[in-house]
């Protein structure tokens, strides 16, 4: 479990350090070892949190796990595309050009199960953005994050 606790710790220690990169994608960013520090024990906290929270509510409801954990993951699943609908923008034609239609949705689809997936658990760093040929948002407004932080608490 220690194990596993600290790769996923340090799979979303990269996303930050990503994330970070490519929102200040103009200037020449270096991080500090005592950021990476910090960075690597506020996500080690809040998924261990996460982690355990979910352990006692499952021993104590045990038939509204299932439910809830695939509310929330499809929650975040749909929310990019639900976003991209609503835009009315044209399907993203150029993210692989060797990629026909079909093959541009798998990879699209596999992106989404991703990023459900990593916000299943610690609050992601960037906002998957369909729209966009960059697919990432680098500005987060208000709207944005409150909409996140409703679908991330399940309400």
């Amino acid at each position: 479990m220690v194990l596993s606790l600290l790769s996923i710790v340090y799979g979303a220690l990269r996303c930050n350090i990503l994330a970070i990169k490519i929102k200040y994608d103009d200037y020449d960013i270096s991080v500090k070892a005592a950021a990476y520090l910090c960075i690597f024990l506020w996500r080690s906290f809040e998924i261990a949190t996460r982690v355990v929270v979910l352990v006692l509510f499952s021993s104590v409801l045990q038939i509204w796990v299932l439910p809830v954990v695939l509310l929330n993951f499809f929650g975040f699943f749909f929310y990019p595309w639900i976003l991209f609908w609503q835009s009315k923008s044209p399907f993203p034609e150029n993210i692989e050009k060797a990629l026909t239609r079909v093959g541009t949705t798998i990879v699209l689809c596999l992106l989404t199960f991703l990023y459900a997936g990593i916000n299943m658990f610690c609050w992601s760093a960037v906002q998957l953005k369909l729209n966009d040929p960059d697919l990432i948002n680098k500005s987060q407004n208000c709207y944005c994050t409150l909409t996140q932080s409703i679908v991330y608490l399940g309400l």
